[in-house]
């Protein structure tokens, strides 16, 4: 009977966190798409560090900026990659947004995989009290050889306002 009754409370209880999980994902904002383009990158096998020019391109035209993304990963980096990529959907649950939000640190996961053409995929959470989370929208394109799997930081920082063009 006891462990009926505890059977009953753990499904109540994850009933629980599925309602609060559904109800955090009806208080998303979509906030656009960013999307980064490698313009550096150093590694070590096992320590590597990329940077890229990153553009958002926002629901609302206002919120568009220019950012410098600077990620460094600890794990396996075996690539050679020569371009890369990458688009992100950016997504915040704070209940608003502003532009400000996008800068930060941001910390996650990432694999990648390369020959000739190749893909990857890279999924962050941060930005201004870790508000804002970036879901891959599709794997990153890059030429290149190699593989890499590990965590990453990444850090964005506002370099302009997007121009048209």
């Amino acid at each position: 009977m006891k462990r009926s009754s505890v059977l009953v409370a753990s499904m109540i209880a994850l009933g629980g966190f599925g309602v609060a999980a559904q109800a955090e994902d009806a208080a998303k904002i979509d906030v656009g798409v960013l999307t980064c383009d490698l313009t550096g990158k150093s590694n070590i096998v096992v320590l590597s560090n990329s940077q890229y020019v990153c553009t958002l391109d926002a629901q609302n035209d206002a919120w568009d900026q220019v950012y410098v993304g600077d990620i460094d990963k600890i794990g396996i980096d075996l690539n050679a990659v020569s371009q890369q990529t990458i688009k992100w959907g950016v997504l915040t649950t704070s209940g608003e947004y502003n532009p400000k939000m996008m800068e930060g640190t941001y910390i996650g996961a990432s694999a990648d995989a390369a020959l000739g053409l190749g893909a990857g995929a890279k999924v962050l959470v941060g930005g201004s009290g870790d508000a804002i989370s970036l879901q891959p929208l599709s794997v990153s394109g890059q030429e290149g050889i190699g593989i890499a799997a590990g965590l990453e930081r990444m850090t964005l920082t506002k370099v302009g306002e997007k121009t048209e063009g």
